[in-house]
């Protein structure tokens, strides 16, 4: 329970649809209590791109791996953006948050469907220990932390004790999680641009998160026209930290992308950049339907009408 609320966790969150306000109300006058809600969002896409979020107490991710053959070089650093974009999230929309950490990820055994191709990222203490490291600063504004998982021997997570580690995994959680101490968060350096849509539609990747925009770069430009960072959307280390409204990496023909959206039609992410340093931003890709957009950027605001393809 939290603040004597009976916890339900909600797996794969963005599978679902409707009107979640009236479905919640419902369930409150059926059962005559209010649970106290938590969601999982999938591949650190911020909460509000899935409908469910509007009511949800908390965010959370299950597992915070992808699926790359590069992942054991680059894990450090999605994780550790990943924490920030969920910190940042949490911040904005006033919901509490429930930082992840797993000791690593290995689905290759898994027969129910089809885990082909898929790249393990390799278990172990060190990895563990780590990934603590990284997720301490948050620990202090977080509500908790899910690990994954005490005996998921399945997708190679599990923290339960065992002859290769013994109890190093148990040991790391009580000492370095629940009762280590918490760093401090940083907050925003740079700064943030937000934009705000004036329509959203339905994604076609069978969720039920809404888009508005399909996008795969975002250049940041000076006065004298020189770009003063880019960032190739949808490549994880070379995106922005995203702070609302990004889907998980889409992979096209021409490359990755992200859907930009959500159900409250807005996009934040950090980028690390004084705001007065920039005076344009120039983003490619292509809008789902006729709209107008508003860009924000520290003080300076500008709308635009977009057209749908």
């Amino acid at each position: 329970h939290f603040d004597g609320r009976p916890v339900v966790y909600i797996y794969r969150a963005q599978d679902i649809g409707g009107d979640a306000e009236a479905v919640m109300e419902e369930i409150r006058n059926r059962i005559g209590v209010d649970p106290y809600l938590i969601v999982e969002a999938h591949n650190w896409v911020p909460g509000n791109m899935m409908p469910i979020t509007s009511i949800a107490d908390a965010i959370s991710y299950y597992k915070p791996w992808e699926n790359r053959e590069d992942i054991n070089d680059v894990y450090p650093e999605l994780y550790e953006n990943g924490l920030t974009s969920l910190h940042l999230n949490a911040e904005h929309t006033g919901k509490d948050f429930f930082p992840p950490v797993i000791p690593g990820m290995d689905s290759s055994e898994v027969e129910h469907v089809n885990r082909d191709g898929e790249t393990p990222l390799e278990s172990s203490p060190e990895l563990y220990e780590e990934s603590i490291a990284a997720l301490r600063p948050h620990l202090g504004d977080a509500r908790g932390v899910l690990v994954t998982s005490f005996n998921e021997w399945f997708e190679d997570t599990q923290i339960e004790p065992n002859e290769e580690h013994g109890k190093s995994y148990l040991e790391l959680t009580a000492n370095e999680i629940a009762q280590g101490d918490t760093g401090e968060f940083d907050g925003v350096s740079g700064s943030v641009v937000t934009f705000e849509w004036g329509d959203t539609v339905p994604m076609s990747d069978g969720t039920e998160a809404l888009a508005s925009f399909s996008c795969d770069h975002v250049n940041l430009v000076d006065a004298d026209g020189e770009v003063l960072a880019e960032y190739d959307v949808g490549r994880g280390e070379d995106d922005p930290v995203f702070i609302s409204g990004a889907a998980a990496p889409h992979f096209t023909d021409q490359g990755p992308i992200r859907w930009f959206g959500g159900y409250n039609q807005e996009t934040r992410f950090k980028v690390d950049v004084d705001a007065d340093e920039i005076a344009s931003i120039v983003m490619s890709g292509r809008a789902l339907v006729d709209m107008s957009v508003t860009t924000r950027v520290g003080d300076k605001e500008a709308t635009e009408e977009i057209t749908g393809e």
